[in-house]
């Protein structure tokens, strides 16, 4: 059995990542709070971009966003090798 996973917001925190990098990026200090206070998944409003604004920023991060050091949500990788050895114990019952 193979099983497959989102990983962006899934099981690493993507949008807080790329909240920070913005930050950075923007010389900006919005805080987590502005962040966890938004209505939608977009998060240039927070730095009153346009929709237009903030998709050529995140464009133009998308590199640096996904492929960079972002977090893992707590207990996420703990979840995934629990499932792992439960998949391959019933395996193993059905062999």
């Amino acid at each position: 059995m193979k099983l497959g996973f989102d990983i962006d917001d899934t099981l690493i925190n993507l949008r807080e990542h790329a909240f920070h990098i913005y930050n950075q990026k923007l010389q900006q200090n919005i805080g987590l709070e502005v962040f966890q206070a938004l209505p939608t998944m977009e998060i240039h409003s927070a730095f009153a971009l346009s929709k237009e604004q903030g998709g050529k920023l995140w464009h133009s991060l998308r590199d640096e966003i996904y492929y960079s050091d972002c977090a893992t949500f707590p207990h996420a990788r703990e979840a995934l090798l629990q499932l792992v050895e439960q998949v391959s114990e019933n395996n193993k019952v059905f062999s």
